[in-house]
């Protein structure tokens, strides 16, 4: 089985990212400026990928497959998967600004896919086959979708259209609030993920997330 290698590789392709800090990250929240390319993120995830592969949680044939992101932002979960798995990768975000960000960085664009839609309007999403990716990944992207049918019916189709899907959404839960609010110009959902069909990855648990999974039989 071939996996992720979490040493001195990894660790090189995300300290010496080329691209050091993104821009202003309107698109997210509030306008204000943070790390999108963040180091330590993009080795958690990467890592996280690692752990559900080399457990034979999802499906091992990941080397050189095909891979899709719906809520990429500039692309950085992909980015890792491109350069340590060799995949082919596809990322869908409504945001302008996220296109912008993601042609800046060093892809294989004979290997790489970007789409500016929103998903629930996309006609090229909901008419994918299934499946039509080995791998489909969500990072805090349903964590922002508010709770209700369209919710419930976008989580059955990422099912569908991966071999295996990873979901790595918010956890966190802040006492003085509800379990759903709005805050300024986003939801934050934080769901029993598990009420959609989804399995908990117990023995990693990045901050203020957790990791669920899907495959398909």
């Amino acid at each position: 089985m071939e996996s992720l290698n979490p040493g001195p590789q990894m660790n090189e392709l995300v300290v010496n990212d080329p691209t050091g800090y993104w821009a202003k990250d309107g698109y997210i929240t509030r306008g204000n400026e943070r790390r999108l390319w963040n180091a330590q993120e993009q080795a958690m995830f990467a890592w996280a990928i690692n752990f559900l592969v080399d457990d034979q949680m999802i499906h091992p044939t990941l080397v050189r497959g095909r891979a899709l992101e719906v809520g990429c932002g500039p692309g950085q979960n992909l980015w890792m998967l491109q350069k340590v798995l060799d995949m082919d990768v596809t990322g869908l975000d409504v945001s302008p600004r996220a296109a912008k960000e993601w042609a800046t960085h060093d892809w294989d664009m004979e290997r790489t896919d970007f789409r500016s839609e929103d998903v629930f309007a996309s006609d090229w999403f909901w008419n994918l086959p299934e499946p039509a990716f080995d791998l489909v990944i969500t990072r805090w992207f349903l964590t922002h979708v508010q709770r209700g049918p369209e919710k419930t019916k976008l989580i059955e189709k990422l099912k569908a259209v991966g071999r295996s899907l990873v979901c790595i959404e918010g956890w966190y839960q802040d006492p003085r609030k509800p379990d759903q609010y709005f805050a300024d110009d986003h939801w934050v959902c934080l769901d029993d993920w598990e009420d959609y069909g989804l399995t908990e990855y117990e023995l990693f648990r990045p901050h203020f997330s957790k990791i669920f999974y899907h495959n398909r039989p």
